[in-house]
């Protein structure tokens, strides 16, 4: 388990699947961008950053429950 955070988030729960990540960038103001990590597995998206804790490389920032949703390649 490389993801930690204050939110609970058990990656191998049962019937979740992961299914892609990758980079985005959030502008919160004319002069700031967040860099974040995002995780979208079956049935969540995750915002994460880089952690500064020992053994953790990443940080929840954000999570999205998600119910519905269709991919597009």
């Amino acid at each position: 388990n490389k993801i930690s955070g204050t939110k609970k988030f058990n990656l191998t729960s049962t019937g979740r699947s992961f299914i892609i990540e990758g980079r985005a960038s959030i502008s919160k103001n004319k002069m700031r961008h967040d860099q974040l990590h995002l995780f979208l597995f079956s049935d969540s998206l995750l915002f994460t950053e880089r952690s500064i804790k020992p053994g953790k490389k990443y940080s929840i920032k954000y999570m999205l429950t998600i119910t519905e949703y269709t991919v597009l390649e």
